[in-house]
């Protein structure tokens, strides 16, 4: 239903905010199609960052397709490690913390996936 939907549910579910470099993200569409839209597009996960490497390796022997890092999960909504402190003009969309970047640069963009109902 978007990425911007589907990541507001692991957020929630998890609790923790997010910082998204929207320059990283691979689309046919444009970056907002890809973010709203509600046509399945990609496979959205998580991982820890120690285990990307060997997870990344594995995926593309098996599906023969990279996987492509998106962002990174900061610790919690409060407050982002203070190396990863940024202005924040992120977008709070029920409860989700998200930073958009632009060319490494935070951009306010208010994004939600699709809405069934």
């Amino acid at each position: 239903d978007g990425l911007a939907s589907d990541l507001g549910h692991i957020l929630r579910a998890s609790g923790v905010a997010a910082r998204i470099d929207l320059d990283t993200i691979p689309t046919p569409v444009s970056t907002e199609l890809a973010m709203t839209g509600g046509e399945d597009y990609k496979l959205l996960l998580t991982v820890a960052p120690e285990c990307y490497a060997a997870l990344a390796e594995n995926y593309l022997a098996k599906f023969g397709s990279p996987l492509h890092p998106v962002g990174r999960i900061t610790e919690s909504r409060a407050e982002a490690p203070k190396e990863e402190a940024l202005p924040d003009p992120s977008v709070e969309t029920d409860g989700n913390k998200i930073v958009w970047l632009e060319n490494g640069k935070p951009v306010t963009k208010n994004w939600r996936g699709f809405v069934h109902f």
